[in-house]
């Protein structure tokens, strides 16, 4: 329970400095927690979609845990997200920084934290840069079925189309990818997620980055 406790005094500190991730002023943006990619092959601490830099991925690592699965995990961001960040405690630079040199991963950014007074202190230690090597197919296959059949119907009507025949996720995505091609294909996903059009019945840990401070 200590290091849930712990790890939500992080996502807090997350949520009350956007201005490490976005230009809060000029964009809008949804905070997702705990959201599977890849196939559900790694839960996304963080997952930001914001009306300008699209898709954000944050992989948290405390005082109290390990690396030894972030080279799998940041694998799994860069394949899904545009940006990708590791918020990690100080006492990990050294190690992760050796992990991002290894993997070839200049484009990760880096923040780095410490423990001050019960409360957290952090900064940029490396600033982010465009993941040249994200897919646009990879992010919307993180969405439900009934999601992408509207934001699919979306792109047919404007072309004066007909999608009734299509019936799995694949189809979908390949269809949107086709007529938008990849980069707007990324818009057309994080308007929706913003637009607040996802599924109802889907419980999703969905949060506003606080501008108030």
């Amino acid at each position: 329970m200590e290091d849930l406790a712990y790890e939500a005094k992080i996502k807090q500190y997350i949520l009350d400095n956007p201005h490490l991730f976005v230009s809060p002023e000029k964009t809008d943006s949804i905070v997702y927690f705990e959201k599977s990619i890849y196939f559900g092959n790694t839960i996304a601490d963080c997952l930001v979609f914001n009306s300008y830099n699209y898709e954000i991925g944050i992989e948290i690592k405390t005082g109290h845990d390990s690396t030894y699965r972030l080279r799998k995990q940041l694998r799994d961001y860069i394949k899904v997200c545009d940006y990708v960040w590791v918020v990690i405690h100080d006492s990990l630079t050294e190690e992760v920084m050796d992990i991002l040199d290894e993997l070839h991963l200049p484009f990760v950014g880096v923040i780095t934290y410490i423990e001050y007074d019960e409360s957290i202190a952090g900064g940029i230690y490396r600033q982010a840069s465009y993941n040249p090597v994200n897919s646009p197919y990879m992010a919307l296959m993180m969405m439900w079925s009934k999601e992408l059949k509207v934001m699919a119907k979306a792109v047919a009507e404007r072309n004066n189309e007909n999608i009734n025949k299509m019936t799995k996720k694949s189809q979908y995505i390949k269809y949107i990818i086709k007529k938008l091609g990849k980069e707007e294909a990324k818009g057309l996903l994080c308007n929706f997620i913003l637009s607040g059009q996802g599924d109802p019945n889907k419980v999703t840990n969905s949060y506003r980055f606080n501008l108030s401070r």
